[in-house]
C-alpha cells in the first residue's frame, strides 16, 4: 500500500495555520502517513500554534536561514517519506473528503503521477464562500504530454496553485525553481512525460484570498 505525505510550507502563519490543520484532521486518518511542515524562520506564534494542537502526525522541522518560498516547499519534498506528497499551503484548507479521492483514484490508476484539480478562493473565515475560481472541469480528465493543447493549458494554469497537488516523488526529477508562479510547474509539467496526470472535475482546496500571492502586486513586476 502506498503512503501519502502532506506537505505544508510556512511562515509567520498563526493566523490560518490551525484551520489548514483541523482540515486535515478532518479527512480518514488511516490514508496520511504524515503531515510534514517546515518552518520557514517564522517570527511570529506559528510553531507554538503547531506544537500545541496536539496532532501526532505532524512532523514539525524549523529552519533558522529564511529562504524563498520555493525553497522552503522543497524542503518539504525532501524531508517527507510518504510514496505521494500532497502539497498544502499554510493559510488553505482542503474538502473533508479531498485525502480519501485522490486515494481512490490512485487505486484505479496505477500509472498516474499527478492530481491536479479546480479551486476557489474565499475571504476571511467563510471557506465555504467562494469569491473567484478558476475554470471549472465537468468531468475529470486523465491527460499525458500527448493529450489536446487545451487540456494541457488547463492543466498547467491548474498547478500554478501549489494547494491540492499531489505528486509520486519517485519521479520527481528537478528541483524545485524560485520564481514565483512556476515554482511547482517546474517540477510537476516534466512528471507527464513519464506517467499519466488526473485533473479533477471538482474543487478539493479553498485558497485564502486575502494571503494569496496571486493577489499581490509585487509577484507580477518582473515574472
Amino acid at each position: 500500500m502506498f503512503k501519502i505525505s502532506i506537505c505544508i510550507p510556512v511562515f509567520n502563519a498563526e493566523d490560518t495555520i490551525i484551520d489548514t490543520i483541523n482540515s486535515i484532521k478532518s479527512q480518514k486518518q488511516d490514508l496520511i502517513h504524515e503531515v510534514v511542515i517546515c518552518d520557514n524562520s517564522s517570527c511570529d506564534s506559528t510553531l507554538e500554534r503547531i506544537k500545541n494542537c496536539n496532532y501526532s502526525k505532524i512532523k514539525l522541522i524549523k529552519f533558522d536561514k529564511f529562504v524563498s518560498g520555493g525553497e522552503n516547499l522543497q524542503r518539504t519534498i525532501d524531508c517527507a517519506t510518504g510514496d505521494f506528497l500532497f502539497f498544502l499551503g499554510a493559510d488553505d484548507v482542503i474538502d473533508r473528503k479531498t485525502i480519501e479521492i485522490y486515494h481512490n483514484n490512485l487505486l484505479r490508476n496505477k500509472n498516474l503521477g499527478v492530481i491536479s484539480r479546480s479551486y476557489y478562493w474565499f475571504e476571511y473565515e467563510n471557506h465555504k464562500l467562494p469569491v473567484r475560481c478558476t475554470k471549472q472541469i465537468k468531468e475529470d480528465i486523465i491527460l499525458d504530454i500527448n493529450s489536446d493543447e487545451k487540456v494541457i493549458y488547463h492543466f498547467i494554469v491548474s498547478i500554478c496553485q501549489v494547494s491540492g497537488i499531489l505528486v509520486k516523488k519517485s519521479l520527481i526529477e528537478n528541483k524545485i525553481n524560485k520564481r514565483y508562479f512556476i515554482e511547482t510547474a517546474s517540477v510537476i509539467l516534466p512528471l507527464i512525460r513519464e506517467s499519466k496526470a488526473l485533473l479533477l472535475g471538482r474543487n478539493t482546496v479553498a485558497v485564502r484570498i486575502d494571503s494569496s500571492n496571486t493577489f499581490e502586486k509585487k509577484f507580477y513586476i518582473n515574472s
